[in-house]
């Protein structure tokens, strides 16, 4: 059992087969509530999976599975991996690799909120993803700049106000402060030229959605802009 992904907040993920991986608890032994936090957010991320079910937008849960005394979560693996170290590794973004077709698939959600289930996983996400004026977390608007934000990696291959591959260890923590900096002086990087800018800009700066279908609308919207008068003209008008 190897180690694929250490990076997580509150997980370390382990390759346990050619198609099967296993997530367990981030612990510390030296903070008890950092351990208790995670461990709560693996019993929502449980939850939440149960109530879901298969979807064929969401990676496949195969149920809890102790080992070596541990418990955890056992998924299908992602055949290129997390999104991130995919485009770091390719030095692309999503809209520029050819020959191969690449599915987002939608994973991690012990940081969610379910009302239906009575479920908080009470984890607001880190920078770039949060906003420091965006503190209401029973809103939809800090998911919807989370979604911008996610929009804008995918279609430029790197984090806002980063080159190059995506910032890891000592330099995230430095690139987090650097980041809510910018977000406090109410900065946001240059959209101009990017696909689905206009979408991004809604999600992060203007926020003028409210719903997740409001802004799957607006992409719709986009696309067939850039279908029938091609995407040069669709920026430039």
């Amino acid at each position: 059992m190897e180690v694929l992904s250490n990076s997580g907040r509150t997980s370390i993920i382990y390759t346990i087969s050619d198609t099967l991986v296993w997530k367990t608890v981030r612990r510390s032994p030296l903070n008890e509530k950092f351990t208790a936090e995670n461990e709560h957010a693996a019993l929502v991320e449980q939850q939440l999976l149960h109530r879901l079910g298969t979807h064929p937008s969401i990676i496949q849960y195969h149920g809890r599975r102790e080992i070596s005394g541990k418990q955890g979560l056992l998924f299908t693996k992602a055949n290129l991996g997390d999104l991130q170290s995919y485009l770091d590794n390719h030095n692309s973004t999503i809209s520029d690799t050819t020959g191969v077709a690449v599915g987002v698939l939608l994973a991690d959600f012990g940081g969610s909120r379910c009302l239906e289930l009575s479920l908080d996983g009470h984890l607001l996400p880190d920078f770039p993803f949060s906003h420091p004026q965006v503190v209401d977390d029973t809103s939809p608007v800090l998911d919807l700049f989370s979604l911008g934000v996610l929009m804008y990696i995918i279609m430029t291959g790197h984090f806002p106000f980063h080159t190059g591959a995506s910032p890891r260890n000592e330099e995230f923590w430095t690139y987090q402060e650097y980041v809510e900096q910018k977000y406090l002086n109410d900065e946001f990087p240059d959209l101009e030229g990017i696909m689905f800018g206009d979408v991004i800009e809604g999600c992060c700066r203007e926020r003028r959605f409210r719903t997740a279908d409001e802004v799957v609308e607006a992409m719709k919207a986009e696309m067939e802009d850039v279908f029938m008068n091609g995407y040069s003209e669709v920026r430039a008008g």
